[in-house]
């Protein structure tokens, strides 16, 4: 659940342009603070053009041939008119996604936290990567590697943070104040531990090996078995693992039966695409399957996958 909406006006006076690519708003903006319940809109420039959404936000407004700095220290060159699509400043955060599970993964957590907390307020910049938006070098500047999920935290004097493990601890450390969705290293640290143990596995094996099985099965230009099905029994090996910590717990990580974290958030979105994936049920793993429809149950989770509604 998101407070923030924001709704663009235009007069006759305000116009789409584009350049390199690029779509630049220029017009007015009018932001809505709605009641907590209300759903996070937000207006897509794919609805105007195809073109990506210059991250010019706050006090970036480069002008031709300006230089825009974030405080992680990149740059970006201004190649567009001085006026450009500016975001509401006082949302916190401005997140950079699209619908994959690692997109996925953060706009289920900051799902959570509005709706235990009441906040943050984020934007939302929706990325197209069957596009390429994420190659562009307006976003190369915030991340080289050119993937998404990136977020931009403007309290921070627009400070970048990509790679999805990073976003999710930054935001635990943050935002979750109290410790809900995760253990505070000094406090917990064994649990904090275990907690990283299970985040990382997903980005070193869960992730990469279901993302290798998803372009085998559903994109690559040629039919190559093999590969369909090293990358298809790695996954179900994998899902077996989760199998064997499920087993006797209701989560990854925590002391008993274990608490819903971010380390289950992590893993949770490659579960919910199987289908995709070549692996049509959860039967197989009773425990991962009871893991999965439990945490699909959750609002906020269900609301977290709807972000990006459009692209």
């Amino acid at each position: 659940m998101i407070s923030l909406c924001t709704r663009l006006s235009f007069s006759a006076r305000n116009r789409l342009q584009t350049r390199h690519g690029v779509a630049l708003l220029v017009g007015t903006r009018k932001t809505i603070i709605s009641a907590p319940t209300a759903p996070h809109t937000y207006r897509s420039l794919s609805t105007l053009s195809r073109c990506a959404v210059a991250p010019l936000v706050s006090s970036l407004n480069p002008r031709k041939g300006a230089t825009a700095t974030f405080s992680s220290g990149a740059s970006a060159k201004g190649d567009g008119p001085a006026s450009t699509l500016q975001a509401d400043p006082e949302a916190p955060f401005q997140l950079f996604t699209g619908r994959t599970p690692n997109g996925r993964k953060v706009s289920i957590f900051l799902e959570e936290l509005r709706a235990y907390y009441g906040r943050p307020d984020y934007d939302v910049v929706p990325i197209d990567i069957s596009q390429n938006t994420q190659k562009e070098p307006w976003f190369i500047t915030m991340n080289p590697n050119g993937r998404i999920p990136v977020l931009l935290d403007r309290t921070q004097n627009n400070f970048v943070v990509f790679e999805t493990a990073a976003i999710l601890l930054y935001l635990a450390r943050t935002c979750d104040t109290e410790n809900q969705f995760w253990f505070d290293p000094n406090e917990r640290p064994l649990d904090y531990s275990v907690m990283l143990q299970w985040i990382f596995w997903a980005h070193g094996g869960l992730g990469p090996m279901q993302g290798q099985s998803n372009h085998f099965n559903s994109f690559a230009p040629v039919d190559i078995p093999y590969a369909k099905k090293r990358y298809l029994d790695e996954t179900e090996r994998l899902f077996g693992v989760l199998q064997i910590r499920l087993a006797e717990r209701d989560y990854l990580a925590g002391e008993g039966q274990g608490k819903y974290t971010i380390a289950d958030m992590n893993a949770f979105p490659w579960i919910a695409g199987h289908k995709f994936s070549g692996v049509e049920s959860l039967d197989k793993w009773p425990a991962l399957k009871r893991w999965f429809e439990t945490i699909s149950e959750r609002k906020q989770v269900q609301e977290g996958l709807s972000i990006p509604s459009t692209l």
